[in-house]
């Protein structure tokens, strides 16, 4: 019946996967598995605090998965409680401190917080592990902006647009800063893999 749920929830049939995942925790209240997908389908709804509600359930069942802590923090954030998405975010970069995507959203959290320097230097950090990084990447160009660090952000903005050249919010931010940017027709490689949204079907 898992692998059945899982399959359907991907094929984005979400009514007949969640059928099955609560099938499942009915006859196995213990069960991780259908809580955590309980919570990335409803990231993909857009019902962030049913999501969050979910993830906390099933971290009290594996309080060190990754996938987990990362979506919870993304949950917070949606919410707007960033200070709350620290706490997960910094356990996830404790147990993998190479995970860009974890750096980037304790990046943006701190971002939302009002807190540019440490923003700062958590996207810098996202942007060694994952130089593609697109969010990250444009998330620098807006903090060094908040510092007042103008020729830092015009960079920052024009390296994005060299290699993503429709990018119509770093466009729009981009014109606040004088100067021409050179933008080029080259785009960056599309980011893939679990951690798009901590996972490959949660695409909020």
């Amino acid at each position: 019946m898992a692998d059945q749920a899982v399959a359907l929830h991907q094929q984005g049939r979400l009514a007949e996967a969640e059928t099955l995942y609560r099938e499942s925790l009915t006859r196995e209240p213990g069960l991780f598995g259908p809580r955590y997908y309980l919570g990335v389908m409803r990231m993909q709804q857009g019902r962030f605090e049913e999501a969050a509600a979910f993830l906390r359930e099933a971290l009290r069942l594996r309080e060190q998965d990754l996938h987990t802590l990362v979506n919870l923090g993304m949950a917070l954030r949606h919410l707007g409680r960033p200070g709350e998405a620290l706490p997960p975010l910094a356990r996830a970069l404790e147990l993998r401190p190479d995970l860009a995507e974890a750096h980037y959203q304790q990046a943006a959290a701190l971002h939302e917080l009002g807190r540019p320097d440490e923003a700062r230097e958590a996207v810098a950090r996202a942007l060694v592990l994952s130089p593609d990084h697109l969010k990250a990447a444009f998330l620098h160009a807006v903090v060094l902006g908040d510092l007042q660090r103008p020729q830092d952000a015009r960079t920052a903005y024009d390296r994005l647009l060299r290699h993503s050249p429709d990018h119509v919010e770093a466009l729009n931010n981009r014109g606040r800063w004088p100067g021409k940017p050179t933008i080029q027709a080259r785009r960056w490689p599309t980011l893939t893999g679990p951690w798009r949204c901590s996972h490959s079907m949660c695409r909020p």
